[in-house]
């Protein structure tokens, strides 16, 4: 009978259906392809963008983690000259510590 062996027309040798075959064309023509993008300078970048809770933790020495802990301790206490000179202090010892920073200038504009 000839039409039955219709391996070979179809050209389909990888053991898939022609349905199976069907789909994964048409859903690799759907999908775009990513294409690496140029970003613009001026683009916020995530880390430009992120919150206090999605940046890592700054490493401190023991002496600038000490008078944070008492500066957030006078805050609680309510003893708010307390701790701006705490704060003072750790960010003399570490002067590029953002948290300690924002501490401090958030105690000073109350």
């Amino acid at each position: 009978m000839r039409g039955l062996d219709r391996g070979s027309d179809w050209g389909e040798s990888s053991g898939r259906s022609r349905s199976e075959a069907r789909a994964e064309r048409a859903a690799s023509r759907e999908m775009p392809r990513e294409t690496p993008r140029e970003t613009p300078r001026d683009t916020p970048t995530p880390r430009d963008t992120a919150t206090p809770r999605d940046t890592p933790r700054p490493r401190r020495s023991g002496e600038v983690q000490a008078a944070y802990d008492r500066a957030l301790e006078r805050v609680r206490a309510g003893n708010k000259k307390g701790a701006v000179a705490l704060l003072r202090l750790a960010l003399s010892l570490a002067p590029g510590d953002r948290e300690i920073a924002d501490w401090l200038a958030n105690l000073e504009k109350a």
